[in-house]
């Protein structure tokens, strides 16, 4: 293993009193082998790179910046958010990426700071376990673009301790920028430089770890797409084979305009647990999916407040198929949504056609009505066959009675209110989480109360039974006896 030293323009440095060339970054790339460290010392990087080689298992090329408190090596694109309009929703080799990389293996990249990469940082193409960690990024459509060619697939990605605000000015949350500009919608100026995430990919097959990042003021968090032929019925159910083995935990999302994490079409083996959710539009995006094996476990969400726009500003906690949509209800196999909390100003579930799914042991309460919101979990749902309800601890005075006559199929249980103490909050977006520190503390009448025994299946298929008893509402991943699918997996 050797150490190959990369600075903004090729010079001499001194390294422990020996002068040593430190290469540019391209070139100081090129001669990385399997094992070695591409160092980069503190300054801006303007010239973007191409990689298309790799290391090997267990000998990772590692592109590292400096040291901490040597200074930061900042990979600056130079690039104006008008930029992101390059390549639209689905960027194909041509576009502009600061790293592109295509048939890369084993390469990791840490302790760098991204700024101003439109329409991304990172492109990648046919590569396989990648991993990017400790980065401090700002503005991009995306911070990483992953895409799988046609017969070479994309997989084994980590992403871990990775900071990333899309929109520094925070535009989006304080209504200067609308929703709708965003989304192209006819009439309205062309801002959809802002759709994207901080990992956003089109038919890759899996294997992705997404953990302790922290993502905020963005349009979305996390979207993974797939081509309409990855999902097909099988003999025994729907089978998907991409977006499979799919772990998203312990990550704080904050001002987060459209919603966090929203799988496309079709996944298989997701894992979303332990993560903190504060003032996000819609939390969890399933409108068009297929699901088989989806675990929504342990996470905590606080809503407050509306972002000032004059549309699209309600928000839901899970977004299933509008009721005005044409299309078919998605099939949907073991979905789990367990052992949440949430105080929220919106919905937990509104004008949806709902899929199969079991919520059991969740702690949901709402704010007492506005002028715009009021205490109901549910509105205009269209309710099915399959769905499986119980032990939902909430302060919605028409839960169950009202809501069942409607169709929901929970059972009957005590209502609470308040279902959380007070929430200590020292307010401020430039805060993590808005300064709140992502815990919702039962209060006693709910704590008074019984989770019931529920059985969740994981990324790797196999079924973790939790045992009746303590109260219910959020969890975290060690009480709920699920670690083993998290930090003992790495992508």
């Amino acid at each position: 293993m050797k150490t190959i030293h990369a600075a903004p323009t090729k010079r001499k440095i001194a390294v422990d009193g020996v002068l040593v060339t430190a290469f540019d970054l391209q070139t100081a790339v090129n001669r990385a082998e399997p094992g070695d460290v591409v160092r980069l010392i503190a300054g801006v990087y303007r010239k973007p790179v191409t990689i298309s080689f790799g290391g090997a298992p267990g000998a990772q090329i590692t592109v590292t910046g400096p040291a901490p408190r040597e200074g930061e090596a900042v990979l600056d694109g130079g690039r104006e958010e008008k930029d992101g309009l390059e390549g639209g929703f689905f960027p194909t080799d041509g576009d502009w990426a600061f790293v592109k990389m295509t048939g890369a293996s084993h390469v990791t990249f840490e302790r760098l700071c991204v700024r101003n990469c439109w329409p991304h940082a990172f492109y990648i193409r046919q590569c396989a376990d990648l991993a990017f960690r400790d980065i401090d990024a700002e503005g991009g459509r995306r911070l990483i673009y992953a895409r799988s060619g046609r017969r070479v697939p994309t997989r084994g990605l980590l992403l871990e301790r990775i900071k990333w605000v899309q929109d520094p000015e925070r535009t989006m949350w304080r209504g200067e920028t609308r929703w709708r500009e965003v989304k192209q919608e006819k009439g309205f100026a062309d801002k959809s430089w802002f759709n994207g995430g901080l990992l956003e990919s089109f038919d890759i097959e899996g294997d992705v770890v997404i953990r302790d990042c922290d993502i905020s003021h963005a349009f979305n968090g996390i979207r993974m797409d797939i081509r309409a032929e990855a999902v097909t019925d099988g003999p025994d159910g729907p089978v998907v084979k991409r977006n499979r083995d799919v772990r998203i935990y312990r990550n704080r999302f904050s001002y987060i305009r459209d919603n966090a994490v929203e799988p496309e079409r079709g996944l298989n083996g997701w894992l979303i647990a332990g993560n903190a959710f504060y003032e996000v539009h819609a939390t969890l995006s399933l409108d068009a999916v297929t699901i088989v094996n989806l675990a929504f476990v342990g996470n905590a969400i606080l809503n407050v407040s509306r972002p000032a726009d004059t549309s699209n500003t309600g928000g839901k906690i899970i977004k299933f198929l509008d009721v005005n949509d044409a299309g078919p209800v998605r099939v949907s196999v073991g979905f789990v949504c367990a052992f949440n909390s949430a105080r929220t100003r919106t919905r937990y579930i509104s004008d949806a056609k709902v899929k199969p799914w079991t919520d059991v042991n969740n702690a949901l309460e709402r704010f007492a009505a506005t002028d715009k919101d009021d205490a109901d979990l549910f509105s205009k749902v269209v309710w099915r066959p399959g769905v499986v309800g119980d032990a939902l601890t909430t302060n919605d005075p028409k839960h169950p009675d009202a809501n069942a006559a409607q169709g929901a199929p929970f059972r009957r249980w005590p209502r609470v209110d308040p279902v959380f103490a007070p929430v200590a909050l020292a307010p401020g977006d430039d805060a993590p989480l808005g300064g709140w520190d992502g815990t919702l503390t039962l209060s006693n009448g709910a704590q008074a109360l019984t989770a019931i025994a529920v059985d969740v299946v994981g990324p790797d298929g196999t079924v973790v039974g939790i045992a009746a008893g303590g109260a219910p509402g959020w969890r975290s991943a060690a009480q709920l006896g699920l670690l083993h699918w998290l930090d003992g997996h790495v992508a």
